[in-house]
């Protein structure tokens, strides 16, 4: 990645945080399309956008640890962590296509 591409991606990233924050979602209903653009591959987009979103979990766990109904929240975990290799998956067969039809697939999934 060159500078270049580091300057976009962080201009995208701040303003898709900046939104966030505004609004309490859509990053990477904004940031996904930007970046990918912006001439980022798909996994490199859900890459790029992962980090900044596992800090904001983090800080949010933290922050309302003792507020959690964890009992509640537990199954939800599993089913994320179990559905999480499937994703990976289809990120891997999806990157693998041309990339006029990975915009258009991202294009119809918004």
């Amino acid at each position: 990645m060159g500078m270049e591409q580091l300057i976009i991606a962080t201009v995208i990233l701040f303003f898709s945080s900046m939104i966030q924050a505004m609004i309490g979602f859509a990053f990477n209903l904004i940031s996904i399309p930007l970046l990918i653009w912006s001439g980022f591959s798909l996994a490199q987009s859900v890459a790029l956008t992962s980090i900044p979103i596992l800090v904001q979990l983090i800080i949010n766990t933290w922050k309302l640890h003792d507020d959690v109904i964890w009992r509640d929240v537990l199954p939800l975990a599993a089913i994320r962590y179990v559905t999480l290799p499937i994703g990976i998956a289809l990120l891997y067969l999806i990157n693998n296509l041309d990339t006029t039809l990975i915009k258009q697939l991202v294009g119809v999934m918004l």
